[in-house]
């Protein structure tokens, strides 16, 4: 029977791509915690990225939508140095980048899968 192998993330070591994930869960917590009022549609909206990045379901375009609401905060008034959200800045970008990794749904649902074949003699 042949091995299937499913080919994902540039992110191997599957530990480094789940606290990435959950560092910019976070940090979209705090991007809305941020503003002077979020009023319920953004919050909603941080807690559906939240939710996606701690999942690992769509995350290149939940870390993109991070991307640009901390730009946002970044060149809007907050309550946050500007060092820290330049910060999640990159690490919202390094996620968009590498990719959820092993272990989360996308490597689950839409994983490109090579096919080993072996000759048994």
């Amino acid at each position: 029977m042949p091995k299937i192998i499913a080919l994902w993330s540039a992110l191997r070591c599957d530990w480094s791509a789940i606290l990435l994930r959950l560092s910019c869960a976070a940090a979209a917590i705090q991007c809305v915690q941020a503003t002077s009022d979020p009023g319920r549609l953004l919050a909603l909206g941080a807690g559906v990225v939240a939710a996606c990045l701690t999942l690992g379901f769509a995350t290149p375009l939940a870390a993109a939508i991070l991307l640009a609401a901390e730009l946002g905060v970044l060149t809007g008034q907050s309550d946050i140095s500007a060092f820290l959200i330049a910060s999640h800045v990159l690490s919202s970008f390094a996620l968009a980048c590498l990719g959820p990794g092993n272990l989360s749904l996308d490597a689950r649902l839409f994983a490109r899968r090579k096919r080993v074949v072996t000759n048994r003699r």
